[in-house]
């Protein structure tokens, strides 16, 4: 559908009457005749070095009961401003709600309607030069509940809908159980929409954003709501905005008439259990005609490229799942990406978006039984993975020395050893330091053990380390959860659980806390007879950490006992495990040695050889550390030669 702009009279002789008048100004005040008033604002924000030669992102900005244009034009402002924001350098619009006119209402009741928004929007892109594919809608509180409705009636204007705090009236309001006001939730599949709300803002605790988010996500639409915790109802920080921008131009469409992508691929997974799995990939219309027809297109390791072709009717937005013939790869890891060409028959209108690549491990199983004390100098420990809602907050490895904090807010430094033995290491997840990992959830999960052969009374095992924190308010318990999974991590199955109790003599503690004795440690058996676990031959488990924002919580020791049986696809003994790949340079390569020279080589793909060493008379668990970071961006191969055999394997620096 192509962006029609329909210039009401009223737009049009304002826009005539004061084009003359504009300049490069950044702050603009301007005023129509609207609503009984001749002097209605509406407020622009330009950048002082406006071009007309150039295009320009616009915002249409709608402020909340008892606020006004100016004021949500000058807060607007500090984020177009930021050379650092998605949106830099945009142009900036803010019709009045009527609270400048002498007539506050919000912008659904009389005298104020929606169709000041139209104008005030109409009146930017007849003054300025404004790409009609970058033109946002942003409201808060009772501006936001305008702007989720209008945008959602007029999806086809707008690149995307952002709101702070917007203030849905109540649950059977989401619900469209309110006839003098319904939310056209069917159209939230043509605009992404991202919501930010506080975590003390009465709407979002009293589940209006809740019913909105089901209503939406139930119809396909591509939205997202993010907490930022402590904030009441009003604007959040600029980190929240920003993400939000990201999150509207990864999701929008391109405004081309013919374009289409691959958004995702449920299949694979980021881990495989089995060496053969069937790729699932999501086609998706990111033109504004409507798609009938593409090829999707998808190799494995840069390989080569196998075809698919595809037809049916999808929307703008709109998406559609696509089985792939099955794949089948060795153990270890790789790379799956699909990617489309000719939609419609012709050429792709922004070929930017086409491709979705995924990074697939394989995982070996393991022996058993399993007895981890993260003694060892690679985290996570091979064939485990960690999982969560915010990779820069997982689990890490304490080994050596650590700059802690005291009760009086002191720094200093301090060794924490782990569990009842007092091991070395141990492995932590900061539930203390950060706020926002509240409502979140971080797992660290093992590799797969075989239990076709297991014994009468398997258990497993646990040591952790634990205090909550308390104040006035009360005693605050972070969580944890044990899964188990059988189908690598598909699905998950809890075995125990909960808020986490003191292990130690203390019930709770106002600061921080760090074990400094081995009876600071307590030992958890988990009984695994009668479980789901019994007789199944790749299962792994999670330990899942849910933060409230409470104490550190340290683990140690996680042993499986009563399991003696190999996989069956226990990968040979001498073959090399590499991670990460792909990497930005930095390799592991482990393997088990057996006392002979072993000979690490790398070659780019002319041949060239760009590392060689030879390593004498080692014996065991062997991990080497690679630096490739100098060779440059691109493929190499890593091999592994030994008196016996001789292992290559490909590897990416990107």
């Amino acid at each position: 559908m192509k962006r029609i702009y329909s210039f009401s009279k009223a737009a049009l002789f304002v826009a005539a009457v004061l084009f003359s008048n504009l300049s490069n100004a950044q702050a603009i005040e301007k005023y129509v005749s609207f609503g009984g008033s001749s002097n209605w604002p509406i407020s622009f924000y330009v950048p002082a070095s406006y071009n007309p030669a150039n295009k320009y992102k616009l915002i249409v900005g709608l402020h909340g009961l008892g606020s006004k244009s100016s004021t949500m034009r000058n807060r607007l402002q500090m984020y177009v401003t930021d050379p650092s924001s998605p949106v830099y350098n945009a142009i900036v619009v803010c019709p009045d709600n009527g609270n400048g006119a002498g007539a506050q209402t919000d912008f659904w009741t009389a005298p104020c309607d929606t169709s000041i928004i139209t104008i005030a929007m109409n009146m930017a892109m007849s003054m300025y030069t404004i790409d009609p594919a970058y033109i946002y809608l942003n409201g808060i509180s009772l501006g936001g509940r305008a702007a989720l409705r209008y945008g959602l009636i007029n999806y086809w204007r707008f690149r995307g809908i952002e709101l702070w705090c917007p203030a849905i009236v109540s649950i059977p309001e989401a619900n469209n159980r309110d006839a003098s006001f319904i939310y056209p939730w069917q159209n939230g599949k043509y605009i992404p929409i991202s919501i930010t709300v506080g975590s003390e803002d009465g709407y979002s605790q009293n589940g209006q954003i809740d019913a909105a988010m089901k209503q939406l996500t139930a119809l396909g639409a591509p939205a997202n709501a993010q907490v930022e915790m402590g904030l009441p109802h009003g604007a959040p920080d600029s980190p929240y905005i920003y993400a939000s921008y990201k999150f509207i131009d990864k999701y929008a469409s391109s405004y081309t008439t013919n374009d289409a992508c691959i958004s995702t691929t449920p299949t694979p997974f980021d881990e495989e259990c089995s060496t053969s799995f069937t790729p699932v990939v999501t086609i998706q219309n990111k033109g504004t005609n409507n798609l009938t027809s593409a090829t999707i297109n998808y190799q494995i390791d840069g390989g080569t490229v196998n075809t698919q072709a595809w037809s049916g009717t999808l929307k703008r937005l709109e998406t559609q799942n696509v089985t792939l013939p099955a794949q089948t790869v060795s153990g270890g890891a790789h790379t799956f990406k699909a990617f489309t060409t000719n939609p419609n028959g012709a050429t792709d209108g922004t070929p930017s978006n086409d491709s979705y690549t995924r990074n697939v491990y394989v995982l070996p199983n393991t022996f058993n039984p399993l007895n981890e004390g993260f003694e060892g100098n690679v985290f996570p420990p091979v064939g485990w993975s960690q999982a969560g809602t915010d990779k820069a907050r997982w689990w890490q490895r304490l080994n050596g020395p650590r700059v802690m904090v005291d009760a009086n807010s002191n720094p200093f430094s301090t060794t924490i050893k782990g569990g009842a033995a007092q091991t070395p290491s141990c492995i932590m997840f900061d539930n203390y330091s950060d706020s926002t990992s509240v409502g979140r959830k971080f797992s660290i999960r093992t590799a797969k053990y075989d239990f076709t052969n297991a014994t009468a009374n398997p258990t497993l095992s646990y040591e952790y380390a634990y205090i909550p924190i308390s104040d006035a308010s009360g005693v605050y318990y972070d969580a944890l959860y044990i899964y188990y999974s059988t189908n690598c991590g598909s699905s998950w199955t809890l075995l125990k659980g909960g808020p986490m109790q003191s292990s130690t003599a203390a019930a709770s503690t106002p600061v921080y806390f760090y074990p400094t004795s081995g009876s600071d440690w307590k030992t958890v058996t988990i009984p695994l007879a009668g479980t789901g676990v019994i007789g199944q031959s790749k299962v792994m488990f999670s330990f899942e950490d849910q933060p409230v924002w409470s104490n550190i919580l340290y683990l140690d020791n996680i042993n499986l006992t009563g399991v003696t049986g190999l996989s069956k696809e226990t990968e040979a003994n001498n073959s090399p495990v590499i991670y990460p790949n792909p990497s930005t340079g930095i390799f592991n390569v482990q393997w088990l040695a057996n006392g002979n020279t072993s000979t690490i080589e790398v070659k780019n793909v002319l041949g060239q050889i760009m590392y060689s060493e030879k390593l004498n008379g080692l014996s065991g668990d062997i991990t080497k550390n690679l630096d490739m970071s100098s060779f440059g961006k691109g493929v190499y191969f890593i091999s592994l030669k030994t008196a016996d055999s001789e292992t290559v394997k490909k590897v990416i620096v990107y």
